[in-house]
């Protein structure tokens, strides 16, 4: 096998190499420029799953805090009925339940809301100073 090398003068290779980068400059700077929108995206996903951490956190250590006074609560409660000797029926028995369960779930929809509203603060804060 025999291989066959052309020698080509150094203006036409000066020529082909200035054309070579003239027609691929604009799609490296497309993509460089697309690379840092999606690490900007990235940057900016990871900022929110770090708050939403902190929010999932502040959930939690509250929602623990809230389970210990509900037991508190519970056993005050069963206390007074106790005292009282004054059971509820089956009927007011499952509306007071289904009364607690909808504060329990209102409460929990407020404390979200103020959760997020403090997130929404943090992330404006980190934009306000970022600008």
């Amino acid at each position: 096998m025999t291989q066959h090398y052309e020698l080509i003068p150094q203006p036409t290779l000066a020529a082909a190499e200035a054309s070579l980068r003239d027609e691929i400059g604009p799609f490296v700077a497309l993509l460089l420029d697309r690379a840092d929108k999606h690490l900007e995206r990235q940057a900016r996903r990871i900022e929110t799953l770090k708050a939403k951490t902190e929010l999932n956190a502040g959930r939690l250590s509250h929602f623990q805090g809230d389970v210990d006074n509900s037991s508190r609560a519970r056993e005050k409660a069963s206390a007074k009925t106790k005292g009282k000797g004054r059971a509820l029926d089956g009927e007011a028995a499952l509306r007071a339940k289904v009364v607690r369960q909808r504060k329990e779930a209102l409460r929990y929809g407020v404390e979200r809301l103020e959760l997020e509203v403090l997130q929404k603060e943090r992330e404006l804060r980190l934009r306000l100073e970022k600008a």
